[in-house]
């Protein structure tokens, strides 16, 4: 691999995430394996030498499988670090929460069962997805059916590389 030209190799490390054949499974479970293989990709191609790191920063490609989970306050930094380093590369989204919301929008979840991310930053997450949805693709929002539609309402934004769209009622997961 080192006698390989840099072009090549990245070519190479964005199909090893096989992110690609994946993003079509229905239930959140099968797609939480997929997509949490995509996103491992890079970390774990950056950690086998100086070299591989290196490209695998300057590969937007790589970052441009987004995930975020409302049971992860760390994918936060993540969602934000992809957003950054995948440059204008087109994007592919997942963005999953249990969060029952009420009418008074409180922080907690309303059954009352753990302790999740605040609504806040559940939306903040939609805000930062909304600036960007010139690059999506193919996104995913899995979300109880209570929902109310108006919280999506800043997804009025042109979106002229998106493909294909999955929603997914969390409430409902057997």
């Amino acid at each position: 691999m080192h006698a390989l030209p840099d072009e090549l190799c990245q070519d190479v490390f964005a199909r090893l995430s096989g992110f690609e054949q994946r993003f079509d499974f229905v239930h959140p479970t099968q797609a939480l394996s997929a997509f949490n293989e995509a996103v491992r990709t890079p970390f774990r191609i950056a950690a086998t030498c100086a070299r591989w790191r290196a490209l695998v920063l300057n590969s937007p490609e790589l970052w441009a499988f987004a995930h975020a989970r409302d049971d992860r306050p760390a994918d936060d930094a993540y969602l934000r670090m992809c957003m950054e380093r995948s440059g204008q590369h087109p994007l592919d989204i997942w963005i999953h929460t249990s969060v029952k919301y009420s009418s008074s929008d409180s922080d907690d979840n309303a059954d009352g069962e753990g302790e999740l991310i605040p609504h806040g930053i559940i939306f903040g997450w939609l805000d930062l997805l909304r600036k960007n949805a010139h690059r999506w693709r193919r996104i995913r929002i899995d979300l109880p059916g209570s929902t109310p539609i108006d919280k999506f309402s800043p997804f009025m934004e042109p979106m002229p590389l998106l493909e294909a769209t999955r929603t997914f009622d969390t409430e409902h997961l057997a």
